[in-house]
């Protein structure tokens, strides 16, 4: 699923349109959600149990409610929600060149939810942050005597340097990015007799989505 925000509801349907423009010369079917399928699509990004059909009993306005969780629980090293224990993750290391689809093999795991937060970046900011970047890891990389840690921050160096060659000489645009993974641990709530139990799973495989569905939101 792909969610697009903004804080404009005008600008936010040009981008909508612009994007399914942008899929569909790609070959790429594309479903914008109706207000039923974003009940159904935000009810998933809470809990993995339930049965579809129980939204066709609601009115339109009772849809946001239903898609809330009933319960969250946040403990030190765990969120449980709906009494389902859940681990959750952020990555913070990202490999220095990759393929296509390179999340993919982490994305299509059963029982784990994982969300990628894309931002565009102001093309001078992130100039400007590159060159301190720069700055800092050339710094480091004379200041170390440890000859695998001058290949890695050489490595580093080079990346940036090439980026920072095409953000200035091209119409590139860099997205801020960040990487979430929500796994839900059946195993350990099963396990743990201090929660109460969810009843048992009405699907035990998840079929992957063979389309894209896309969202809007404000």
């Amino acid at each position: 699923y792909l969610v697009i925000f903004d804080s404009d509801r005008q600008q936010l349907e040009l981008q909508m349109h612009d994007v399914i423009s942008t899929l569909e010369a790609t070959d790429l079917p594309v479903r914008r959600l109706d207000d039923r399928d974003l009940a159904l699509f935000l009810k998933y990004t809470n809990q993995i149990d339930f049965r579809e059909d129980e939204v066709d009993a609601l009115a339109r306005q009772d849809y946001v409610q239903w898609a809330q969780p009933n319960t969250v629980d946040i403990k030190r090293r765990t969120v449980v929600v709906n009494q389902m224990i859940t681990h959750n993750f952020m990555v913070n290391h990202y490999p220095t060149m990759v393929g296509d689809s390179w999340l993919a093999s982490v994305m299509s795991m059963p029982n784990t939810k994982v969300v990628v937060k894309c931002r565009p970046m102001d093309r001078l900011k992130a100039i400007r942050n590159i060159d301190r970047s720069l700055q800092e890891l050339r710094g480091q990389y004379t200041s170390t005597g440890v000859d695998s840690r001058r290949v890695s921050l050489a490595e580093h160096i080079e990346t940036l340097s090439h980026l920072l060659s095409m953000l200035q000489s091209a119409s590139e645009t860099l997205l801020e990015t960040n990487i979430y993974v929500t796994a839900y641990d059946i195993a350990a709530t099963r396990a743990n007799m201090k929660i109460i139990q969810p009843p048992q799973s009405l699907r035990r495989n998840i079929p992957n989505c063979g389309h894209i569905c896309l969202c809007r939101m404000k």
